[in-house]
C-alpha cells in the first residue's frame, strides 16, 4: 500500500516511464546548452497523460478499499 503523498507520486512516475518505453513511441529527449537531459515536448505530453491515468486509476482504487473497508466495518 503506497501511504504517503510522496510514494504516489514515485510510483505514477515510475509507471509513466516504463509505459513511454513500451507503447512503440520512443521517449525523444533534449539536451539544453548545461547538459540537462529532458523529455520533447510531444513525449513529455504522453508522460503527463500517463501519469494522470495512472494517478486516477489508484486514487480510484484507495476510494474503492477505503469504502469497502468501511462497509466491512460498520
Amino acid at each position: 500500500m503506497l501511504t504517503t503523498n510522496q510514494e504516489k507520486v514515485k510510483f505514477c512516475a515510475d509507471l509513466a516511464d516504463q509505459l513511454l518505453d513500451v507503447d512503440g513511441w520512443g521517449a525523444d529527449t533534449v539536451e539544453d546548452k548545461d547538459g540537462n537531459e529532458s523529455y520533447t515536448s510531444d513525449t513529455q505530453d504522453r508522460f503527463n497523460d500517463y501519469y494522470g491515468l495512472i494517478s486516477a486509476a489508484l486514487e480510484t482504487a484507495q476510494l474503492t478499499e477505503t469504502n469497502q473497508e468501511g462497509a466491512n466495518n460498520g
